[in-house]
């Protein structure tokens, strides 16, 4: 069955920036909170609901400027014991597991202070009662562990193995269905968000109408959730662009500039370290320079960043570099992605196939640091200051 058509809210024609002209209307913060285009306010969380350090870390963001929010410094997570959504969630949730995993990696990074969790629209599918079961779980062993928490609804990006792409469903399915999902996700939150990414790398102009239109019901029914899309890349495309003003915090994937052959050693080296640091220096400005330029003044975080390598060296030198030109531009940052997983990307050859993107990986499966990795702590040591 196909999904009704729904009437949006018109948004102002903006002069061309770089050859881009396309519908936008800017958003602004408000006494009382922030606002979307759509025209639903955003009014600020009920901060008593947050542990301190979240408290802390959230009253910080300055939700007009683009540097708001450089102090947002973490990690992505997927557990240790699973490759998919429902796999994870229902078929092997392990509460304990979840909590000691991030426990240790605030260990290993002592100034971490957000992390990116990956939800399952799939295992709502599967078993609503028991995926909401799991998930309070979750989102309790966050707050108990005092982050700040960026909770991603849908991904559109797939894996091998796919993790749980929403794939057709959002162009054939009735909003009500998507709906439930999202009104039982965000009631059974007891608070510690720093926003909700609604879906992790859309790439069409299709997917957009339903992203604002997601975005509208969340800024609608629950007031006091601000919201973000995952954008790949730096969202400089018209496509990504159009949805700016649909979230509260805007949080992109700045791969480029590091992204290597995940068996080369030779790709990244000491030598040619500096040579790659001001490349990517100079595309992350040169996007930011884009939103500035046509107004477009809110918090930015890198909310996956590091390319990655079966190479420790060379995976540790990419973190540095990316690290590097994030913190001189005041971007926040989350690389991707915590501990050792089955889920695509984050592991060796022995538990599956390894794609491009390589071993992106912090954590070992043991526990164990990863060799050099810990150069995330330095970085996080300039952001963060002395606040959480």
């Amino acid at each position: 069955m196909k999904r009704q058509n729904v009437i949006l809210k018109p948004v102002v024609n903006r002069p061309g920036v770089q050859g881009l002209c396309f519908a936008m209307a800017v958003g602004m913060l408000l006494a009382s909170g922030f606002q979307n285009a759509g025209g639903a306010e955003t009014t600020k969380p009920d901060l008593s609901r947050y542990t301190p350090g979240a408290k802390a870390a959230f009253e910080r963001v300055s939700w007009d400027q683009m540097d708001g929010a450089k102090h947002i410094v973490g990690f992505n997570y997927q557990p240790s014991w699973g490759s998919t959504g429902p796999e994870i969630w229902i078929d092997k949730f392990d509460a304990a597991k979840y909590k000691s995993e991030l426990a240790r990696g605030k260990e290993l990074f002592p100034k971490m202070n957000t992390v990116r969790l990956w939800l399952s629209w799939g295992a709502w599918k599967k078993d609503p009662k028991a995926y909401i079961a799991n998930l309070k779980k979750a989102f309790a062993a966050c707050k108990e562990l005092d982050l700040l928490m960026i909770p991603v609804l849908f991904t559109i990006w797939d894996g091998k193995p796919p993790y749980d792409p929403v794939g057709a469903d959002w162009s054939n399915l009735l909003f009500e269905e998507f709906e439930k999902y999202v009104t039982a996700t965000l009631s059974a939150c007891p608070g510690n968000v720093l926003a909700w990414d609604l879906c992790n790398e859309p790439v069409s102009v299709e997917s957009n109408e339903w992203l604002k239109e997601l975005a509208d019901y969340v800024h609608k029914k629950f007031p006091g959730n601000p919201t973000t899309i995952g954008m790949p890349g730096y969202g400089a495309t018209p496509d990504g662009m159009a949805l700016f003003d649909y979230c509260d915090l805007w949080t992109t994937h700045p791969y480029k500039g590091f992204r290597s052959n995940p068996t080369d050693k030779a790709y990244l080296n000491k030598e040619n370290l500096e040579t790659r640091k001001i490349g990517y220096l100079a595309v992350t400005q040169k996007s930011l320079k884009l939103w500035e330029s046509a107004g477009l003044k809110k918090p930015v975080v890198a909310s996956e960043c590091c390319w990655g390598s079966l190479d420790d060296e060379v995976r540790a030198l990419i973190v540095e570099g990316a690290l590097d030109g994030l913190t001189k531009l005041g971007v926040g940052f989350l690389p991707h992605a915590l501990y050792t997983s089955p889920v695509a990307d984050l592991h060796l050859p022995d538990l599956g196939p390894v794609a491009n993107p390589g071993y992106m990986a912090f954590i070992r499966m043991d526990g164990s640091l990863r060799p050099g990795h810990d150069i995330f702590n330095k970085y996080a040591e300039i952001a963060t200051g002395k606040v959480p």
